[in-house]
């Protein structure tokens, strides 16, 4: 395990160098998106990504890259959105039932491995999306194109005419959920989500 998240790491480094590595005036970078007004910049930029990739076979998050039509004007939007991501890793979720049951020890005949095993509790991250979103105009045939997707490692744009803006995404979902009376926070940015069950059993060891 620590063997594949070394070289994961490793993969991620040599990336992202490259990427940076290609910003000048025909390349613009805003955080992992870049995007190039040069067609042959682009096509050098997506083999080079794709020799690296092959270099490390195991990796299963690869770099996104996007063509917008030639002379179309494109008005590129990067969302930043805060969510909350469940967290799966066992290792993890063993860290955060010990470092709630180490200040709530009590709690332990409801609060342990079994019941976040059988979906019973689950643990959540709050992590930042990024998401581009776009749209264009075919005059040819008559209809506005839309995407979106998210960013993921890194994204590589090729669009000869476009405006890049950014903004902060809806936080109403993760106000929701920080406010149910079934979730607890254990960490900073890590809550802890009770099903009914479980929060009953809750309420009554608190009385």
């Amino acid at each position: 395990m620590e063997k594949e998240i070394s070289k994961h790491q490793e993969y991620l480094e040599k990336l992202h160098k490259f990427l940076a590595s290609q910003v000048c005036e025909d390349v613009h970078r805003e955080g992992d998106v870049y995007i190039t007004t040069d067609k042959n910049k682009f096509e050098y930029i997506k083999a080079a990504i794709k020799d690296i990739e092959r270099s490390f076979e195991h990796v299963k998050r690869k770099v996104h890259f996007d063509e917008i039509p030639f002379g179309h004007y494109a008005g590129i939007k990067l969302t930043y959105t805060p969510v909350y991501k469940r967290i799966i890793s066992k290792k993890l979720i063993g860290f955060w039932c010990d470092t709630y049951l180490s200040a709530q020890p009590e709690m332990s005949d409801i609060i342990n491995a079994a019941n976040f095993e059988n979906d019973k509790i689950k643990l959540y991250e709050l992590v930042t999306e990024r998401r581009i979103r776009y749209s264009y105009h075919d005059f040819e045939n008559k209809i506005t194109i839309k995407n979106q997707y998210n960013v993921g490692i890194a994204t590589v744009i090729f669009s000869n005419r476009c405006t890049l803006s950014q903004r902060d995404g809806d936080t109403k979902k993760v106000d929701r959920r920080e406010c149910s009376p079934n979730v607890l926070a254990v960490g900073r940015g890590v809550l802890m989500e009770m099903g009914d069950e479980i929060f009953t059993l809750y309420e009554m060891y608190k009385i």
